[in-house]
């Protein structure tokens, strides 16, 4: 009895145990089933919901062929609110959208599905943990992608395995700290360790057209014999490019002979190979980085180090490894490359110095960095970089110091300045034009047997005597006026330009007589004064014309001109004398001095006074100083702005060496042979061709035409 009740009780409390665990059990899913159904079209990570609040985003690879894991992470700064890379030494990274490029696709990340609760399937499905232990032949092993916020908190955790056949986008995930393998749709190309991709991408802020000049120094450093190292120096050469012609000129070429340099000017048939300089200004264009090394401490921005640096045997060692050598320059001390240097100088005036150090086939580029890699340059550099050292100058030679001009200290500097300035306008050309016009005398008339003889020369001819003694300006004017109406106006269409021509117009005389000046006329306006004619001089004993002279002047013909002779007089006759005044005048009016009206209106100007000069001379004083002030100023902002941007540069070149391919390296490295070409010689002229022909051609076959010869 007392046994049966006991495992009544013993039933009974069992029962009561059971049920008060089936109702307080926790929300976790007790069978598989209901796993799936509560979780299949939901997100894994509940909490992540704001990319900006990541502040860490770590990538953790492993190579299975190397063996060996690959960490990468990307922090924000507290302090500064940069993101840096504390994988590559905490170098500056320009990963802002980045980052949000890589944690937006975690958020609402929802499972379509889920392929297996079983552990022993991980491998299969490429979802082992790498940042666990792991052995060197371990397959299956995923990457780990894990987001963490300013207070360290995890806010997605996954790892990323292999993708799902016949299914675009999709991949086998799991958290690490669970066993279920999820089907998700994910975009993985944002998950990558490249590390160009995290970082501004061109290292020199340079266009190729923004290049002005290309130095090389091609030498070596080599080890010897005895310990130490030795230079060997091949040449320096210093080139400019002009973009008007789009051509480059060589403005130094210089080889070296028991260690002296000598000016070395191409030889005949050497020219440029320009195509060389091309590719290295596309290059440095396009420089880009695989990788970076913090430089050892003590040594400049500028790569100038003091003394301290030689005692420091391990940075020594630094820069030794990486093909870099200092050597003591008097108080300071200079760092040599293994492999040269290039310099780049740019229109706004700062010089690109690269210093290119040893190749190294440790620093080989990642499997993102070789993607990343155009198949060319990958097949030239074999997958080997080599370390490079930058730093900015400034280039003084793009900002001459201007020209300034001299202020007058005194009243009569500031005149002598004034007409120094004049000089130009005070030329015998210029003195000539504005010179007052002497007008010729009367012209002789010509006897009959000359006339025949040149009956249309003779006014040309005492046209050009009377141009001896005007301005050269104005004769000038005068012949081509005059000439052309004697000589090719004939009797009858003077007299058919008579009955057109209104009264104010000047008939033109006939072929046969000399036509009479117009400045002769004796009543025109604003003439200046000639000389009076003296009586021993037959030409000025010629009265004014009038219209019975012009009726009767001119050469005796033969009979068979008189009628042309009437014809003209004729139509002299019906041209006015107050026409041919107001013609003389019109002809006159235009060749006027500007001397005279200068000297006029310089007459009816009164003198300045000595308080008038004197506050001239401020103003003039004023003027030069802000002109000069501008100069300077437009000078030392061109300087300035130049050594900012140095400064700017070299602050982010300062504590890193650069590692580049080496396939970048050849075309940043111009040998002399890319430098220098020579031109082939020109083709012996083929044989059993014509001769070179006979002396002196043959009279009527047309020059360079050679004379055919046949059967």
């Amino acid at each position: 009895m007392n046994e049966g009740r006991t495992t009544a009780i013993f039933a009974a409390v069992a029962a009561i145990v059971f049920g008060l665990a089936w109702w307080t059990r926790p929300d976790a899913i007790s069978n598989e089933q209901d796993l799936e159904a509560s979780i299949v079209g939901k997100p894994i990570f509940t909490s992540f919901t704001d990319p900006s609040a990541a502040t860490s985003f770590q990538i953790v690879k492993f190579d299975e062929t190397l063996g060996q894991r690959e960490r990468f992470e990307i922090t924000k700064d507290k302090s500064s609110n940069m993101w840096k890379l504390p994988s590559h030494d905490d170098y500056p990274a320009d990963a802002a959208e980045q980052v949000r490029d890589a944690t937006t696709p975690l958020i609402d990340l929802q499972v379509l599905g889920i392929q297996s609760f079983d552990r022993g399937d991980h491998s299969l499905l490429g979802v082992i943990n790498p940042d666990e232990d792991v052995s060197v032949a371990e397959t299956g092993v995923g990457m780990l992608v894990r987001v963490k916020d300013a207070e360290s908190t995890v806010l997605a955790n996954l790892i990323v395995g292999k993708a799902v056949e016949n299914a675009e986008n999709q991949h086998y995930v799991r958290v690490p700290t669970e066993d279920a393998v999820y089907i998700v749709e994910l975009n993985t190309a944002p998950f990558t360790t490249d590390f160009k991709k995290w970082i501004k991408g061109k290292l020199l802020d340079v266009q190729s057209f923004d290049i002005a000049k290309i130095g090389l120094r091609d030498y070596a450093v080599l080890p010897m014999q005895g310990g130490g190292y030795g230079m060997s120096r091949n040449f320096n050469a210093d080139l400019n490019f002009d973009a008007s012609s789009n051509k480059w000129a060589i403005e130094r070429f210089g080889t070296f002979s028991n260690g002296q340099e000598v000016e070395t000017p191409l030889a005949p048939g050497e020219r440029l190979q320009e195509s060389s300089l091309n590719a290295l200004r596309d290059a440095v264009q396009d420089l880009e980085i695989v990788g970076v090394r913090r430089k050892p401490s003590g040594l400049a921005a500028d790569l100038k180090a003091d003394k301290s640096l030689m005692e420091n045997q391990e940075s020594l060692t630094s820069l030794y490894s990486q093909g870099f050598f200092p050597q003591e320059r008097g108080d300071e001390v200079e760092i040599y490359a293994t492999g040269g240097e290039t310099l780049v100088g740019t229109t706004d005036g700062v010089n690109y110095l690269l210093r290119f150090g040893e190749t190294d086939s440790s620093t080989r580029a990642s499997e993102d960095d070789e993607e990343g890699l155009e198949e060319e340059d990958e097949l030239e550099s074999g997958g080997l970089s080599r370390f490079l050292l930058v730093t900015a100058q400034v280039d003084h030679s793009k900002f001459p110091v201007p020209e300034l001009k001299p202020q007058p200290e005194t009243v009569e500097e500031m005149l002598q300045m004034e007409r120094a300035d004049a000089e130009p306008e005070d030329s015998p050309e210029v003195a000539a034009e504005e010179a007052p016009l002497e007008l010729p005398d009367a012209p002789v008339q010509p006897k009959a047997e000359e006339a025949e003889t040149a009956p249309a020369a003779e006014p040309k001819e005492s046209s050009e005597e009377a141009s001896e003694e005007a301005s050269e300006e104005a004769s000038e004017e005068a012949a081509s006026e005059a000439a052309p109406a004697t000589e090719e106006a004939t009797p009858e269409e003077a007299a058919a330009a008579a009955e057109e021509t209104p009264p104010a117009a000047e008939a033109p005389a006939p072929a046969s007589e000399p036509a009479t000046p117009a400045a002769e006329v004796t009543d025109a306006p604003a003439e200046p004064a000639v000389d009076e004619p003296t009586a021993t001089d037959p030409e000025a004993e010629a009265p004014a014309a009038t219209e019975e002279d012009l009726n009767s002047c001119g050469p005796q013909e033969a009979d068979e001109d008189e009628p042309e002779q009437e014809t003209a007089t004729e139509a002299s006759e019906e041209t006015p004398d107050e026409d041919a005044t107001e013609d003389a005048d019109a002809d006159v009016t235009p060749a006027e001095p500007a001397a005279a009206e200068s000297a006029e209106e310089a007459a009816e100007q009164p003198a300045e006074t000595q308080e008038e000069l004197e506050e001239r001379l401020a103003a003039v004083r004023e003027q030069i100083g802000k002109e000069n002030q501008r100069l300077l100023d437009a000078h030392k902002e061109g300087v300035e702005k130049a050594t900012r941007k140095a400064q700017e540069l070299n602050a982010r070149f300062a504590d890193w060496y650069y590692i580049v391919s080496d396939s970048v390296y050849k075309k940043l490295k111009i040998s002399r042979e890319q430098l220098i070409t020579t031109e082939p010689a020109a083709p012996a002229a083929p044989g059993g061709g014509a001769g070179a022909g006979f002396p002196g051609g043959i009279p009527g076959l047309p020059p360079g035409l050679s004379p055919q010869f046949g059967n």
